[in-house]
């Protein structure tokens, strides 16, 4: 229904395109915000993210790794997008395969791990990350603490 209010329109910058795609995905329009994506005549990593997180926020995991598996180019956001809403065991892998890992992404991994009630392989995590920051310190903390 809002599709049909929303007079079809091009979108003259990428800002513009991701900015209405990250508003329809919130309002539960995904589809609408999948045609924006799909009319985007210049999609960046940016407008990728944008649409693959709307599929997350609209409960559509297969999507979403459908797209993270077309992308012509990703970065630590696309990687670290897919690793926070998928299964322990596949955000493992991908966690393995990024090619490049940022504190975010490790802590974002931690947190799955211990979510999951994996603290021990959280720790042995944590103890390998580069660099610790003051969230991925707290959440193995709060991790250990949880499991007594």
């Amino acid at each position: 229904m809002l599709s049909r209010l929303i007079p079809y329109r091009t979108y003259s910058t990428t800002f513009a395109a991701v900015s209405q795609i990250s508003h329809f995905s919130r309002l539960g329009q995904i589809r609408l915000a999948r045609k924006i994506f799909d009319d985007l005549q210049d999609k960046t990593v940016t407008s990728w993210n944008a649409i693959m997180a709307g599929y997350f926020q609209n409960k559509r995991p297969r999507e979403a790794r459908k797209l993270f598996d077309k992308m012509p180019e990703t970065n630590t956001i696309s990687w670290n997008g897919l690793i926070s809403e998928g299964l322990i065991e596949e955000a493992e892998l991908l966690f393995w395969r990024m090619p490049e890992r940022n504190v975010i992404s490790w802590t974002v991994m931690l947190d799955g791990l211990i979510e999951d009630g994996l603290v021990d392989e959280a720790r042995q995590l944590f103890d390998m990350m580069p660099v610790k920051d003051v969230v991925a310190s707290t959440k193995m903390i709060d991790g250990l603490c949880s499991e007594g």
